[in-house]
C-alpha cells in the first residue's frame, strides 16, 4: 500500500547547515559507519499515513495550503525523545503553523489512516538529527549536543511537500501561491523565483 507524508523540507543555506550538523554529529560520535551520510532535513506535519483516495488528498492539500498564511518558526536548540532514543532540533512554531497542522489532521482523518501523533493537539514539532541509536550512542550524542553552542535559526516556510512513497507528489509554494507536480517542484528556474520572492519578503520584514 502506498504511504504518504506531508513535510516541510529545508532548502538552500539552512539545509546545508543542518546537513553538515547531522554529518558532524555522526562522524564525531562514531555513527558514520552505520548511518547514511546523506540526509534530507525536514519537519513532518503528518504521516506516514495511508489512503485509497489520492485525488481527494491532493485537493484537500491544495485547499488547505492556499488558504493558509505564511508560516514562521524558530529552531531553538536540541532536545530528545528518551523512549525512542532520538535527538532532534527543537522547533518553536508560530500560531499559523500550529493551526495548519491541526486543520490537516482534522481534514484527513476521515479518509486517511494516520499515526497516533497526528491526532495530538499538543504536537511536538521537531527536526530529527540522530535516530535508530543504541542506548550507548544515544547517551553519547546527547552529551555531545549539550556541549555544543546552542543551535538557533529563524525560518519562513516557502514550500510544503506532499510525498508518496518518499517521492514528491505535489509541492505547494506559499510565495507563488501555486501547487506544483514533481517535475515543476524540482524545476530550478521556478524555484529561483520562489527564492527571489523570499528574499524580497525578508528584506521588508
Amino acid at each position: 500500500m502506498d504511504n504518504y507524508l506531508i513535510q516541510f523540507r529545508f532548502r538552500g543555506k539552512a539545509r546545508k547547515t543542518i546537513r553538515e550538523l547531522i554529518n558532524t554529529i555522526a562522524i564525531d560520535c562514531g555513527l558514520h559507519k552505520t548511518r547514511p551520510s546523506r540526509s534530507v532535513p525536514h519537519i513532518t506535519f503528518a504521516g506516514p499515513f495511508f489512503t485509497t483516495d489520492e485525488h481527494r488528498l491532493i485537493e484537500n492539500f491544495h485547499n488547505l495550503c492556499v488558504n493558509n498564511p505564511l508560516m514562521h518558526f524558530d529552531i531553538n536548540g536540541f532536545n530528545t525523545f528518551e523512549k525512542k532514543q532520538v535527538v532532534y532540533l527543537h522547533i518553536e512554531p508560530e500560531w499559523s503553523m500550529v493551526h495548519f497542522r491541526q486543520l490537516l489532521s482534522k481534514t484527513l482523518q476521515s479518509y486517511c489512516s494516520m499515526q497516533p501523533m497526528d491526532y495530538m493537539e499538543a504536537f511536538n514539532f521537531h527536526s530529527t538529527i540522530a535516530m535508530k541509536l543504541t542506548q550507548k550512542e544515544f547517551e553519547q550524542v546527547k552529551l555531545y549536543v549539550n556541549q555544543r553552542e546552542k543551535f538557533i535559526l529563524k525560518h519562513v516556510i516557502a514550500r510544503i511537500t506532499l510525498l508518496k512513497n518518499a517521492r514528491i507528489l505535489r509541492e505547494f509554494d506559499f510565495f507563488q501561491r501555486k501547487m506544483f507536480d514533481r517535475t515543476n517542484a524540482k524545476n530550478k528556474m521556478i524555484f529561483s523565483t520562489t527564492m527571489n520572492l523570499l528574499q524580497n519578503y525578508l528584506s521588508n520584514h
